[in-house]
């Protein structure tokens, strides 16, 4: 948490526009209260819950707080860059956005008792400062298809900008709710396409990043959870339990661990509450789920195929394919990173103690400091500059 707090406050005073910190405190056991009062930023708005709530119903609740134009929500685990907020302002301020989404980078905290040291993946063509405005009828197309990489393809909120103008347009259509279903930000990222007149960009600089630790609930934070056993730590559980009476979680049970049904659950039910009749490509997205069940150990898979059946309606075939063999994948050497497209991960140094410490290094990196006085824009020249300075902070590691 102090990390977190640390670099969103490095943040707000490096730049000029008003910046307001919610702290949305879940009833925590820990020293969140302290951490808040330690730090001397006028602009922190600290919230404790009276008792422990879902992750949905935390969300939610903490947009009853929000008096500014725009909110972006991230986790304790997580930070902002420090000219990410700068950079931001600037952009919408020139675009106008509703909504402004960019490239969720990955940092992994230490784990002292795994011996595994902090570290940080970056691919210099993802952040190279391009801009574009995205066709919002074109991305839920793909949707609907099922032609889509990832669920990112719509307008998320979490590591996201959204207006709030947009978020009360939400609410209007969901039953004044405007985070619903198992993961929340999910559905706002089907449901915030659906917004007539959104302004929708995307943005290929980090003004974010993501930590993944334990005690993180999502996918990231799942698989470090994970024992030898295939159980979840005990943050993720407590996750699951909290949400089990949420009665906004929608069709499937707080503990689907399939992205696939998740996505086509919030994409169904933000088509429901807008009342639109977008069909659904049932043949493409029934082989895409048979294709992730087909991923996972065979006793769970009568499950999720039963669930697949209730969403699609149509028959799903359990595959019968062998339990999945976990493969490790081994870091891309220093020596690769002599031309681009380039992957490097950057470990083993001080900079990556910590997710403030890791997101100032990538701050740098980027040259984010050279976007704080104009609109990004896809440079070619900034790839190459972006490759070096990566290569130069893999070195060193």
């Amino acid at each position: 948490m102090r990390s977190c707090l640390t670099s969103v406050v490095a943040a707000a005073e490096k730049t000029a526009y008003s910046v307001e910190i919610i702290v949305a405190d879940n009833a925590s056991t820990d020293h969140t209260k302290q951490v808040v009062q330690d730090c001397a930023f006028p602009g922190i708005k600290y919230v404790c819950r009276d008792q422990r709530m879902s992750m949905r119903q935390n969300f939610e609740t903490s947009l009853d707080d929000v008096t500014g134009d725009y909110v972006i929500f991230i986790g304790d685990d997580d930070a902002v860059l420090p000219n990410g907020l700068d950079v931001l302002g600037k952009f919408i301020e020139t675009t106008g956005a509703d909504v402004v989404n960019w490239p969720l980078l990955g940092y992994n905290w230490p784990e002292p008792a795994l011996d595994l040291p902090g570290n940080l993946k970056v691919m210099p063509l993802k952040i190279s400062g391009r801009s574009r405005e995205i066709d919002t009828d074109a991305a839920l197309a793909r949707l609907t298809s099922g032609d889509f990489r990832s669920y990112h393809e719509g307008a998320v909120a979490y590591h996201g900008c959204v207006s709030m103008k947009t978020i009360q347009q939400a609410r209007t259509k969901s039953d004044g709710t405007y985070f619903w279903c198992q993961s929340p930000d999910v559905f706002a990222a089907m449901h915030n396409l659906m917004i007539p007149g959104l302004s929708f960009w995307k943005l290929d600089l980090p003004i974010t990043l993501g930590g993944a630790s334990p005690r993180s609930n999502g996918r990231s934070g799942q698989r470090l959870a994970r024992r030898e056993e295939g159980d979840a730590g005990e943050e993720f559980q407590r996750f699951i339990a909290e949400s089990e009476n949420d009665p906004f979680v929608g069709r499937l049970p707080t503990n689907c661990a399939s992205l696939r049904l998740i996505t086509l659950d919030a994409l169904q039910m933000a088509l429901k509450f807008q009342g639109r009749s977008d069909a659904i490509d049932t043949d493409v997205w029934r082989s895409r789920i048979i294709d992730e069940i087909g991923s996972m150990v065979l006793e769970t898979r009568v499950t999720y195929a039963e669930l697949a059946e209730t969403l699609l309606g149509v028959d799903v075939p359990v595959p019968q394919t062998p339990d999945p063999i976990d493969h490790v994948v081994s870091s891309v050497p220093a020596n690769a990173l002599k031309g681009w497209p380039v992957r490097g991960v950057i470990a083993n140094t001080e900079s990556m103690n910590d997710v403030a410490t890791a997101a100032a290094a990538l701050d740098q990196i980027c040259g984010m400091e050279n976007f704080r006085s104009k609109r990004p824009v896809f440079r070619l020249r900034q790839v190459w500059r972006t490759a070096r300075r990566l290569k130069r902070a893999v070195l060193a590691s």
